[in-house]
């Protein structure tokens, strides 16, 4: 439950900063990880859950949330050959898992949905750090290790997403706080 509880607490600094227009979250990712979410909430529900659950159902209601401000206008809108071929990438994992029908093949699949979903953010924070928050993904990191520590039945189900979480959230803060900090640096 503090998982989950943090992981919607990062969303207050990422929503002030996107009002602010000082984040610009990229519409394809986080549109790529509403869905892919969803799909993980119902295939962890269905292959045994446990609590790390709660962490994919706080992140989901936050990727929905920015979906939205980007649909409004808030998000990035530079968007290239990568954002293309990661929601291409995206789109046939997707369409993999429906073949599998399979709940643990499709968190697997969901996972690698999601680092083609992340592809596109973590290009656009390498390039132009100043357009993501770093405090927001770094308690989103917090709030991953905390959802594997709760997890009650160790196995791939109910460990895959928070790891990957983890993984993506760390390096996404990481560059965002490293690039700011290079950027004070130059100027």
């Amino acid at each position: 439950m503090v998982s989950g509880l943090v992981q919607i607490a990062s969303a207050v600094p990422y929503i002030r900063s996107i009002l602010r227009r000082e984040t610009k979250p990229n519409i394809v990712s986080q549109a790529l990880w509403t869905v892919i979410q969803t799909i993980a909430i119902i295939a962890q529900l269905q292959s045994g859950w446990s609590w790390s659950v709660v962490i994919l159902v706080a992140t989901t209601i936050n990727t929905l949330t920015f979906t939205i401000l980007c649909l409004k206008g808030y998000g990035y809108k530079g968007y290239g050959w990568i954002d293309g071929v990661c929601l291409f990438g995206a789109i046939g994992a997707l369409l993999a898992w429906r073949v599998t029908g399979e709940p643990v093949t499709a968190l697997v699949i969901a996972v690698c949905v999601n680092i083609f979903a992340s592809l596109p953010t973590i290009v656009k924070v390498f390039r132009y750090p100043e357009t993501e928050n770093a405090t927001a993904w770094l308690m989103m990191s917090v709030a991953s290790i905390l959802s594997i520590f709760s997890v009650t039945s160790v196995s791939v189900a109910n460990l895959v997403f928070p790891v990957e979480f983890f993984i993506e959230s760390t390096l996404i803060g990481g560059l965002a706080l490293l690039g700011r900090k290079k950027l004070l640096q130059q100027g």
